[in-house]
């Protein structure tokens, strides 16, 4: 009897594959630690989580939240999640459409007029649903990059930003923030309560995330953790302070731990708990828009659509829902495979240096479950490359640097002003509107300059062009100086914006 039900279960998994799992999802998740554990030089900090509808397979962190520090990572360490955010909001979005808070098929001339946008938008033929699939044609770099790196947009605000800095581009699926920012000051407008007052109240309350959250602050210091820039091994590890409350946004703004997102998971996997119904799962889920599934992505696999913050793809005959989240100097991924009942998230808060590992992880993870033949092959080459990829990529990076440092705008660095000198530069300067503001002091034998809360150097080229440094390995931007006829600067230009010196 038990060689008959060993050759029958045999021939199963023969005709049908992908029918029955060759590993457990527990032995799968043992074995992902386990491959964790082995890669080499990993740090300084990681987690990963493996859930399925009713239990924890895994919850494990590695390594500490600051490097340097003896702080370590744990289970309830908030880390940040970046664009992860979106598939977040995208399950808010569709329960306040379900309760009939804001309707995601309403046209956005309904809540701003057509004069916001760009000439050749209609904002009658574009929905709110449409800003969530990253579809209206619209891009405004200059907004998307304020709220991810300086600080806040006001809501009233939009709308004229929007006109100001926006452009039409080509229609069609576009991966963008400004879809997400625009909707969150819509969701204001229309109800008063912020797109951060909505995630507690939506999801981080009724599903026991004390450690998520859409603000820092709500935090002590010591409690998050930064992120960090791989500089080798003689310089080390850059770390990255966390974000302030004013540089987190609607397409990418939540802080998570490892023991929170593991509720997260769980709830997508579910036919709806608590205040979120199965409809408002199924409408987040649900392919807004197809993509090319022979389109290079970050994932490596065949996505044909995106839905409410997710992109739908496909691993070994399996539909994956998958987001990533990047930022400087950090990584992470979920995912949810509902066929197998199977939800992932990893994390990392470093640049990953190879900058591929978060995926890696989840897709060995999957060979694991699924005894793929190549589960082996992947894992000895992944594991025994490592290190190799690192060097490599921090290879990239410095020799990029040094490429852009060439550059014959910076005409050989000859110009080396005394600390005097430097000091003519130093001082207030705005532009045209209140998110045009910076201020220049001299530090050493460079400017230090803050906008807001982003922070950077600017290191002498020529008397009047200066190079805008900010994170290792960022290639140097240009900041002109305009000056007077004693040489002293009464405005500057940069990205091509103009600052006046008060």
């Amino acid at each position: 009897m038990k060689l008959h039900a060993l050759l029958t279960l045999a021939c199963a998994l023969t005709l049908n594959p992908l029918s029955a799992l060759a590993a457990t999802p527990q032995q799968a998740a043992d074995y992902i630690a386990d491959y964790i554990e082995r890669t080499p030089e990993l740090g300084p900090g990681f987690g990963m989580v493996v859930v399925n509808q009713d239990k924890v397979l895994l919850n494990k962190v590695w390594g500490k939240r600051r490097a340097g520090t003896n702080l370590p990572v744990t289970p309830q360490t908030p880390l940040y999640i970046a664009s992860q955010t979106k598939a977040y909001m995208g399950l808010v979005a569709a329960h306040l459409h379900h309760q009939k808070v804001l309707d995601l098929y309403a046209p956005l001339s309904q809540f701003w007029p057509a004069s916001s946008f760009p000439e050749g938008v209609d904002a009658k033929q574009w929905r709110l649903i449409d800003l969530l699939s990253h579809q209206v044609p619209v891009s405004a770099d200059f907004v998307t990059e304020m709220e991810a790196y300086m600080t806040e947009v006001a809501v009233d605000d939009y709308p004229w930003l929007i006109k100001r800095y926006g452009k039409k581009r080509d229609e069609g699926f576009e991966y963008d923030n400004l879809g997400y920012n625009i909707y969150g000051a819509i969701l204001q407008q229309v109800t008063g309560r912020s797109w951060q007052d909505w995630l507690a109240k939506v999801l981080f309350k009724p599903f026991n995330m004390p450690h998520s959250s859409a603000r820092t602050s709500d935090f002590a210091a010591n409690e998050v953790a930064w992120n960090h820039i791989w500089q080798g091994s003689e310089a080390g590890w850059k770390a990255v302070p966390p974000k302030t409350d004013a540089m987190m946004h609607s397409a990418g703004g939540i802080v998570t731990s490892t023991s929170d997102i593991a509720h997260w998971l769980q709830l997508n996997l579910s036919a709806g708990k608590g205040n979120i119904s199965a409809a408002d799962l199924a409408l987040s889920h649900q392919q807004a828009v197809a993509l090319d599934p022979q389109a290079r992505n970050v994932y490596r696999i065949p996505c044909h659509g995106y839905s409410l913050g997710w992109n739908i793809c496909t691993f070994k005959g399996y539909s994956v829902l998958i987001h990533g989240g990047g930022y400087t100097g950090s990584r992470s991924l979920m995912a949810i495979v509902p066929e197998l009942k199977i939800g992932l998230a990893t994390f990392s808060n470093s640049d990953n240096m190879t900058g591929r590992y978060t995926i890696q992880t989840i897709k060995q993870y999957l060979l694991y479950l699924l005894d793929a033949p190549e589960y082996k092959t992947a894992e000895r080459e992944n594991l025994s490359t490592y290190q190799d990829k690192v060097a490599k990529l921090l290879n990239r990076r410095q020799q990029r640097l040094n490429d852009a440092e060439q550059a014959e705008h910076w005409q050989q660095w000859r110009y080396t002003p005394s600390k005097k000198e430097l000091a003519n530069y130093a001082g207030h300067y705005r532009g045209d509107n209140a998110y045009l503001d910076l201020t220049l002091t001299v530090k050493g034998d460079h400017l230090s300059g803050q906008s807001f809360d982003y922070h950077f150097m600017l290191k002498p080229a020529t008397q009047a062009r200066f190079a805008l440094y900010d994170v290792p390995f960022a290639q140097p931007q240009p900041v002109e100086f305009i000056l007077n006829e004693e040489g002293k600067p009464v405005s500057l230009e940069w990205a091509g914006r103009v600052y006046q010196r008060l």
